[in-house]
Formats: C-alpha cells, sequence, structure tokens
C-alpha cells in the first residue's frame, strides 16, 4: 500500500486504541517523498521549524506520533508507547512537561516569555561552572525578536540592569504603564520588570500551534502534515547519512519515510529514546551516541513558593514581577542561579517564587529500560534524575533571600507557607557543544558524525538558565530552519 502526502494529512491512517497492534515489518510502505526536510514532533521547535522552511519552499513534512484528534497515549496503559520509570532519587512526573498531542506542550503552555541572559552562555568563561554554550546571546538577539513577535508577546519597557538588553521594543505594550515593587533587601532596591506573556486571543489565552499555526503549515504548497505516525527508528545505511525514517501507524503496519534532511523535534525525553534505540552496526549503541553523551545531562527548574498577605499588600501592583538581582551573585559563590518571581493577586494575596537552576551532571540522564517494551516492541525509557550537593546548597542560600524578601514585605517568617514542584521546563539529554567529547550536537544542531541529522528544542540546551524555556527554543528553531534554507 503506498500513499499519498495529501491522503495522510492530518492522519488518515487513524485508529481507534483498540487497534493498535506492534508495527509489521513485512513490506513496509513508502510514505509519500522524498521530501527536503523531515520534522519529528509538532510542539514549538517541530512547528515553527516546518513554517519557516516550507515557506522558503522545502518540501516539509511534519510527522507527530499522536492523530489530529488525539489519543490519550500518556494515560498508564498496557503498551504504552510514552511509559516511564524514574530510577533516580526525584520521582519526576514525565507526563507533567510534555503532551503527546498535535501541537505538543503548547497544549498547556501559560504563555511566559523571557530570554537567557548574556551570562548565562557563558557559565565556564565567566564563573567556571559547568560549560559555556558554542553560541552567545548576541547571535540569538535578532531571532529571539523574530520570536517574540510570532507568539505574539506584550511587555514592558526595558528596564536597565533587571532584563537581558534588547535590540527591539516587545511586540506588545502592557496597557498600563508598569510600576515595580519596591523591596529592599540587604541595603538594595531589587530591581524588577514586569513578565512578559504570550496573548493572541482576545480571552488572553497564549498561542495554541494546533489552532493558529498548523493550519497555517498545511496551506502551504510545500507542506504535509502526517498525524499518528510513531517514529520508532531512525535509519542509516551508510553510517553517515539518514536514510529513512521507519514509522507505525495506528493501524499496525510499518512505512518508510525518506528526505534530505531530518530534524528531531520530539522533546527531552523522546528525541534521545529515538537515537538510543536506532541502533546499527555503525552506532551499536545508538546513533549519535558514539561518546555515551545521548540522554545525560537532564536539567530542570524546581520552584519553591512562599505564600502569604504582607502587610501594605494593596499598595503592590497586581501582576508578575521578575528579578534577575541575585543571578551572577550566587554563580560567583559557585552556587546555581535563582531568580525570583512576585505574583500579587487581587486579593491582596502573594505568592514569592524561588526558581534556580539545576546542576547539569551526566548522571541525570535517560536510558532505555532493559525489561519493559512498548506496544510496538521498542524499550520505554527511565529517567535518573536527583539534585547535587550544589543545588541543595543553592536552594537553600534562595530561601534565606527569599525570607529576607518576605521580611521586607512585612510577613513574618512563621505564616510562611512553603510548596515545592517543578515547573515542567526539562531540558539537556541531547546538549549542543564545540565538540562531540562533550556534546550531541554542533552550533548548528547537527548531530555529531551525521551528516543531515539535527536536533531542535530545549533538548540542546548545555545548561538551564533560569528563565522559561519557549523564548530561546523558538529563537534557536528560527536561527537552526534560516540554516537549513541556506544549505538545502
Amino acid at each position: 500500500m503506498t500513499l499519498t502526502r495529501r491522503e495522510l494529512l492530518f492522519g488518515g491512517m487513524a485508529a481507534s486504541v483498540a487497534g493498535l497492534y506492534r508495527c509489521s515489518r513485512f513490506q513496509p510502505d513508502v510514505v509519500g517523498g522524498p521530501y527536503d526536510v523531515a520534522v519529528v514532533g509538532s510542539g514549538f521547535a517541530g512547528t515553527y521549524l516546518a513554517l519557516q522552511t516550507a515557506s522558503a519552499g522545502l518540501e516539509t513534512v511534519i510527522v507527530e506520533a499522536a492523530p489530529e484528534k488525539g489519543i490519550d497515549y500518556i494515560s498508564p496503559q498496557a503498551g504504552n508507547p510514552f511509559a516511564f520509570r524514574n530510577t533516580g532519587e526525584i520521582d519526576y512526573n514525565v507526563n507533567g512537561s510534555r503532551v503527546i498531542g498535535v501541537g505538543g506542550t503548547s497544549r498547556h503552555w501559560t504563555g511566559r516569555v523571557n530570554r537567557l541572559r548574556p551570562s548565562d552562555f557563558r557559565l565556564s568563561s565567566e564563573f567556571g561552572l559547568d560549560v559555556d554554550w558554542p553560541i552567545a546571546y548576541e547571535d540569538l538577539a535578532p531571532y529571539y525578536c523574530e520570536a517574540e513577535r510570532l507568539l505574539s508577546v506584550f511587555g514592558g519597557p526595558m528596564v536597565p540592569g533587571a532584563e537581558p538588553r534588547r535590540n527591539c521594543p516587545y511586540p506588545r505594550q502592557f496597557e498600563h504603564a508598569y510600576r515595580p515593587p519596591e523591596i529592599v533587601v540587604d541595603g538594595e532596591a531589587l530591581p524588577f520588570f514586569g513578565v512578559a506573556t504570550s496573548a493572541r486571543s482576545s480571552s488572553g489565552q497564549p498561542v495554541r500551534l494546533a489552532e493558529e499555526e498548523i493550519p497555517r503549515f498545511t496551506h502551504l504548497a510545500a507542506a504535509t502534515m502526517l498525524a499518528g505516525f510513531q517514529v520508532t527508528r531512525i535509519a542509516t545505511l551508510d553510517g553517515e547519512t539518514v536514510d529513512h525514517l521507519v514509522l507505525c501507524s495506528t493501524d499496525g503496519k510499518e512505512h518508510h519515510l525518506r528526505a534530505r534532511c531530518f530534524v528531531l523535534a520530539a522533546g527531552v525525553i523522546e528525541t534521545p529514546r529515538l537515537l538510543l534505540r536506532s541502533r546499527s552496526r555503525w552506532f551499536p549503541d545508538g546513533l549519535g551516541n558514539s561518546h555515551d553523551l545521548v540522554g545525560r545531562f537532564f536539567v530542570e527548574h524546581p520552584t519553591l513558593v512562599l505564600r502569604f498577605t504582607p502587610a501594605g499588600a494593596r499598595e503592590l501592583a497586581v501582576g508578575a514581577h521578575r528579578t534577575y538581582h541575585f543571578n551572577d551573585r550566587f554563580r560567583s559563590e559557585k552556587l546555581n542561579a535563582c531568580h525570583y518571581q512576585l505574583r500579587v493577586g487581587r486579593s491582596g494575596d502573594v505568592d514569592w517564587k524561588l526558581r534556580p537552576e539545576t546542576q547539569p551532571r551526566p548522571e541525570n540522564r535517560v536510558t532505555l529500560s532493559g525489561e519493559r517494551r512498548d506496544r510496538f516492541g521498542s524499550p520505554t525509557i527511565e529517567l535518573a534524575f536527583g539534585f547535587s550537593g550544589r543545588d541543595r546548597r543553592s536552594i537553600e542560600r534562595g530561601m534565606e533571600f527569599l525570607r529576607q524578601e518576605a521580611r521586607a514585605l512585612g510577613a513574618e517568617p512563621s505564616k510562611l507557607e512553603l510548596g515545592r514542584w517543578f515547573r515542567d521546563h526539562p531540558a539537556g539529554t541531547c546538549r549542543m557543544g564545540f565538540d562531540p567529547s562533550d556534546s550531541v550536537v554542533d552550533r548548528h544542531n547537527r548531530v555529531f558524525g551525521v551528516e543531515n541529522l539535527y536536533v531542535s528544542g530545549a533538548t540542546t540546551f548545555p545548561t538551564s538558565g533560569t528563565s522559561n524555556p519557549t523564548a530561546t527554543v523558538v529563537a534557536m528553531t528560527l536561527r537552526l530552519a534560516e540554516h537549513l534554507v541556506q544549505i538545502y
């Protein structure tokens, strides 16, 4: 059975859950193509890359595991392709930070859009910590501007010394003049800025890719969307280039998809899983894994919250206020940076949030299970994640300042309520770098040792910084798309 690209638009092969079986490996079908660019995943990294390449005339296909209408793949069920198990200190909810569906995590994204800071890219050279990125803030600056435009971001005028320097205003400005809170800690006034936010609809809802951007993509002449196809393997025939992807459709049949260039944008968990299970005689431990680095250096943003109603709360401006004032001070003390965010509700309640980095360590990693298999016969994943001593010291130091800041607002420590969770900002696992001995992809996101295979998304972050990742993900995606258009 050979299917055209248009026949497969938005999951023409989608079947019910009851019809899902392990892929048949006999006489695989060729799914359209060959394409110029094949993108795995339809989240921010996949959709915005595909929009750029298809708009430039490159025949581009997005392959998405979930059918158009969606099957709840991430619910507990036998044979779940996206099952996972924690093996480390922290019981991390993988499914809280991903969505297996058309549009990916944009389906539950809260819309916070902030840039990384210049020093986030230079931890080793400036502070003697971890690694430098192979790109600088200046390399991403113009792409940040375009990312903010695409995400319909609104914010306030730049506050010098508070947020990263900008070479363009936000596409939309706050309706009212920004009024920062006045808080003094250790004799220093904390510099705050208003948190930039995506809001495209009249209701204030942030960008939802499945509703807006993916329909824009599918209307392009060079665009194809394949929903309901799980990529199970990346195949190379010569050890230097990818020849095709092996797909399983929801009716249990195997298909092959060929392209000139392949981009993995399946997220921080599924991208390394796909590379690790794509073994061959050239890559016996997984594609691009010659140095045992695929899946390593998983990082997240733990979030600690103090909730209280301070004296004079009515004088604080309602909204979210952020400061990076202590970031570089912490790093100079060989700690992780921590940003603080003050959320003031209309009723006068206040949340003080502390959001630190976690140290990128090789032992925090995604691996393949040696025992568990999904319904396609592929190993499921295991995640080992724990805090280092530096992580714990950073949190303790951050909490000291958090309590000082609360006292500055008139709250007594005995009345403070502490909560802790993760912010659903996973990163790492296929880090970018200067050399294959310490990274998986190069400064252009190409997998070392494979000519036509790229990775896009937060999975390539060498370190996490303390900002929300979406603006940087989209900026890096636009930079990669420009590179691919130039060479393909």
